[in-house]
């Protein structure tokens, strides 16, 4: 039997499914370091638990007080709390994160493109309470 040189159409797509996952991964390793912007935000912690199935991500909530509104995918208007979503990737951080929940804190945090490693765009990097 003589067979033509070349791919068959499986031995491509198993090429392709490879090249997609290494880079998905390369670009999840590499825009994690990618900081868009670096802030600092104010308010009572009010949430923090440590989630996820394969990669465990520390995620938080702060409430910054007041309220805004919100619209919904149908267009529906409404009025919520004023809640910053959070992740942090750092042990250390997570930890003073847990011992000050339910207090008035200030974070600093670095946003980037999302990594598999985190929920949100924010990574936690330091956090201090609000000394009255």
């Amino acid at each position: 039997m003589n067979r033509k040189s070349g791919f068959t159409l499986v031995e491509l797509l198993i090429c392709f499914v490879i090249c997609a996952i290494v880079f998905v991964m390369i670009f999840g390793v590499v825009s994690n370091g990618l900081s868009t912007s670096d802030g600092t935000r104010v308010g009572v912690l009010t949430k923090f638990s440590h989630k996820g199935l394969v990669y465990k991500s520390y995620e938080g909530e702060l409430n910054m007080g007041g309220v805004r509104n919100s619209i919904d995918s149908e267009g529906n208007r409404s009025v919520v709390a004023n809640v910053w979503e959070f992740s942090c990737t750092r042990p250390d951080v997570a930890k003073k994160i847990k011992s000050l929940i339910g207090k008035e804190v200030v974070i600093e945090y670095h946003q980037s493109f999302g990594g598999f490693s985190r929920e949100t765009s924010y990574d936690v990097v330091s956090i201090e309470e609000v000394k009255h």
